[in-house]
């Protein structure tokens, strides 16, 4: 599935993409190589633009059907609907019929990126403000359009995410049913501090949720979600300007757009004062975006 690095494959992806208007590729120098990402160099003619890439990733996904699907479906079709750059620069995607694994080239920006909240980074309004922009953006492009309904992004991943699925309503049940149980038992069990007479409670709340949401997955103002939006799934630039830039979209599904937002905020470990207030800032311009962006008839 992994198609062969030659300086030839390579200048034609380039080429392709409009990133190599001149210039040639030279050579390949293999990197690391990794179970499921392979780094490499490569080097270009003297005539080739600085602004080209000299570093790239091939990153395999060998889950199948639908996370395979999910990461081949978003850079092959929906992040050319957009507009704009929203994902590290991708230059091949591929999707294996019979396997049902993929495999995506993009440049590789460890040296230029890093992610949105690390040790040095702590997460503020304005720097999840962006991403909330940039998430809006791509919420909008497929607001309640007809290609949100393929079997691609509501066929359950049997993930703890499934719960924020717009699919098959009984999916929804039995995802609940085992993250109330298995899941949250293994929370409890490797998070000592968790007292255990929260346990109850929290089992309470997650089996209600399929009765309070199941009628409005069913209703419109439905999008595609990326459903596991932390900090460390966005690659943000180490100087100067640039957006944000959004991986990992192997479990893009159906479902209510702000889920993304507020899993963003809740991921970033904040205190809940802290919280409330970016909520407070982040939903707001949610809506903004989604507004400029072109949706219309949803009310903050």
């Amino acid at each position: 599935m992994i198609p062969s690095l030659t300086p030839e494959y390579l200048q034609n992806r380039l080429r392709t993409s409009g990133a190599l208007p001149d210039g040639s590729v030279t050579a390949i120098l293999p990197g690391d190589m990794g179970d499921d990402l392979i780094r490499f160099d490569a080097l270009f003619s003297p005539d080739t633009p600085p602004t080209v890439p000299r570093s790239y990733i091939i990153k395999t996904n060998t889950d199948g059907f639908p996370k395979a699907s999910c990461e081949f479906a978003f850079y092959a079709n929906i992040a050319p609907r957009i507009g704009k750059l929203v994902s590290p620069p991708t230059y091949d995607a591929h999707l294996d019929e019979e396997s049902g694994n993929s495999f995506i080239l993009q440049a590789d920006l460890s040296n230029t990126h890093s992610f949105a909240v690390t040790s040095d980074r702590e997460p503020t309004v304005e720097g999840l403000g962006a991403v909330v922009d940039q998430i809006a953006s791509i919420h909008a492009t497929c607001w309640d359009q007809p290609f949100i309904q393929d079997d691609t992004y509501t066929t359950k991943r049997n993930d703890i995410c499934d719960m924020a699925q717009a699919g098959d309503p009984a999916d929804l049940w039995a995802t609940t049913e085992r993250t109330a149980t298995e899941h949250l038992e293994r929370m409890f069990k490797i998070a000592p501090d968790l007292p255990a007479d929260l346990l109850p409670a929290c089992r309470a709340a997650i089996e209600a949720w399929p009765s309070i949401i199941e009628n409005r997955y069913c209703a419109p103002n439905l999008t595609l979600i990326h459903a596991d939006l932390h900090p460390w799934n966005i690659f943000v630039p180490n100087e100067g300007s640039g957006p944000p830039l959004i991986f990992d979209w192997e479990l893009l599904s159906r479902g209510i757009g702000v889920y993304d937002v507020s899993y963003l905020i809740i991921r970033c470990r904040l205190n809940p004062e802290e919280r409330h207030s970016f909520e407070e800032a982040l939903i707001p311009r949610y809506h903004t975006q989604l507004c400029e962006c072109g949706v219309d008839g949803y009310s903050l």
